[in-house]
């Protein structure tokens, strides 16, 4: 069996082929890439807002609770407050720690305080969606 392909693995599902066409046929029909996937939507009831897992909407139907835990800025003199504990993480890494988003587009300089608007630049600015660059400090 010298130069042949012994057995491959599909790491998601647990299943092995003799040979790499079955392979990339069994990829190409069970896991086909995200864009080619239907994708469900889940709706606010009091709000319409979208979500694309129902973990998320569960996660945004708390902003319309009458009451919530809010999350302080352990920083001292900084008044800034959280419905979201990595929305204050955020905040400590990008606000009092410098932490920043690249742009990794040739020539372009931006730096953003999130991912997400590292993500929203890239689609509305050079019309692609890239993995934002590792975080830097100032």
């Amino acid at each position: 069996m010298k130069g042949s392909i012994r057995a491959m693995l599909v790491r998601f599902c647990n299943v092995t082929f003799e040979k790499s066409t079955d392979l990339q046929q069994h990829k190409a029909s069970d896991h086909p890439p995200k864009s080619l996937k239907s994708v469900e939507t889940f709706f606010c009831d009091q709000c319409s807002k979208s979500f694309k897992s129902k973990a998320f909407l569960n996660k945004h139907k708390s902003v319309h609770m009458e009451s919530r835990d809010t999350f302080h800025c352990p920083v001292e003199f900084c008044p800034r407050f959280f419905y979201f504990k990595n929305n204050l993480a955020q905040h400590i890494k990008s606000y009092h720690e410098g932490q920043k988003y690249l742009c990794s587009q040739s020539g372009c300089s931006h730096k953003f305080f999130s991912k997400q608007r590292l993500l929203d630049h890239l689609q509305n600015n050079h019309h692609n969606v890239e993995a934002p660059a590792k975080k830097k400090k100032k």
